[in-house]
């Protein structure tokens, strides 16, 4: 002890309130004062944040185990040597935590993730009386039917909320999700902002979206982060839940293989399965069905356009062409206005120079026609594949049907599209 303070191992002094207590305020100015350490290089608020997850670690292992790490975890000197080596990791050798890549978008949530639960931040509500695979009311909100619980997680460096699904939030009612229980999460997705941050600047609508059939509970001793093994981990079929989400890797044998059936969903509801010559029966009668519906909009829509087009059409004036007015005609709109009194006659009379304009013309003209009858038939076909009394597109998919089990025997039916 020298002028109220203390020098702890790596040469900073800790000096204590005049209680003699220190917290992170104290450690802060501890940290700034350990040689090899800038202060201009951190913040109060990096500081703080890994002063509360080394705090939280070290009285953690006391709790755990008091006889063996009983008053030698949670000690000024254990807490700045952390303090400091997470300066060398972090500031000094630029290596960053899982998080904290996750969240300034240099790596995924995809890969496989050991996280630890270190808060509640809502419950969401008890599913006692309702089965996953119950079908919600259609247009019902689900956030106000059957909201799911937000926790928080933590890679022991940075924090950040988890959105858990229905089975998830169960598990978490039922005390198999405490705070401090470690999970192996695989297939993330980071919703709620599509802009890089550091996890210090998190908006609050940044989170994790995770799922029950790619998480599992892992080890005490697991290693918080990314997992040595990115790849997906191996789960048994009869752990799988109906309204789970994703699952990332299972280990099956294919019993039965049915023949491929093709699923249609009609326009005004319900749904028609399909063999395979019947789905073929089926597609050449709609095509032929739309060939002629689209033939005949063709003829309305190239009727009405050329109805138009003669509407539209400027009244021209009589007037008498001679030689000399037709030398004096180099414009191709000209050239067009004259010529359509007596074709005939007057292209007889022309030069080559205003035949190569005339006819550049004409083609403009023909184009900018053809090209607003397409624009129009597009939109008119659009129209109809959208409306319901003209020729909506068909919604098939293939769907395989299986016969599966693992090597528990657990069998199921699985449809696949």
């Amino acid at each position: 002890m020298d002028k109220g303070g203390i020098q702890l191992a790596d040469g900073g002094w800790l000096i204590p309130t005049n209680d003699g207590t220190a917290g992170k305020e104290e450690f802060y100015r501890a940290l700034c004062d350990t040689p090899g350490v800038d202060p201009k290089l951190m913040s109060e608020e990096w500081v703080y944040n890994h002063y509360r997850w080394i705090v939280w670690k070290q009285a953690s292992m006391e709790r755990s185990f008091p006889e063996e790490m009983g008053s030698l975890c949670l000690t000024p000197e254990q807490v700045l040597l952390q303090l400091k080596y997470r300066y060398d990791i972090e500031v000094d050798h630029s290596r960053r935590p899982a998080l904290r890549k996750i969240m300034e978008k240099d790596d995924t949530a995809a890969k496989t993730l050991v996280l630890c639960v270190c808060g509640v931040v809502f419950r969401g509500s008890s599913p006692k009386n309702k089965s996953f695979g119950d079908i919600s009311t259609p247009g019902a909100d689900p956030k106000v039917e059957n909201p799911c619980a937000v926790v928080w997680l933590t890679d022991g460096w940075y924090s950040i909320k988890a959105q858990l699904d229905g089975p998830l939030t169960s598990m978490l009612h039922r005390g198999r999700l405490p705070v401090g229980g470690k999970l192996i999460i695989h297939g993330a997705q980071l919703v709620g902002s599509e802009n890089a941050c550091s996890p210090l600047e998190a908006p609050v609508s940044l989170m994790l979206k995770i799922c029950a059939n790619s998480s599992r509970p892992a080890r005490w001793d697991s290693k918080l982060g990314f997992h040595r093994d990115p790849r997906p981990f191996l789960l048994p079929v009869s752990s799988l839940y109906s309204s789970g989400g994703p699952v990332g890797c299972v280990d099956i044998i294919i019993l039965r293989s049915y023949p491929i059936l093709w699923m249609e969903r009609k326009p005004e509801g319900g749904t028609v399965f399909r063999s395979g010559r019947a789905e073929e029966k089926e597609a050449r009668r709609y095509n032929i069905h739309k060939e002629k519906a689209m033939e005949i909009l063709f003829d309305k829509i190239k009727a009405e356009f050329e109805k138009e087009e003669k509407g539209n059409r400027k009244p021209q004036r009589r007037r008498t062409i001679n030689g000399q007015n037709i030398t004096s005609l180099q414009d191709g709109e000209e050239l067009y206005e004259a010529v359509g009194d007596d074709p005939a006659f007057l292209e007889a009379h022309l030069t080559e120079k205003q035949v190569e304009v005339l006819q550049n013309y004409k083609r403009l003209v023909m184009e900018k026609q053809q090209a607003e009858l397409q624009d129009r038939y597009r939109r008119a076909v659009e129209s109809a594949e959208d409306g319901v009394g003209g020729c909506p597109k068909r919604d098939v998919a293939p769907v395989w049907r299986l016969c599966i089990a693992d090597f528990h025997w657990a069998i199921l039916a699985v449809f696949t599209s």
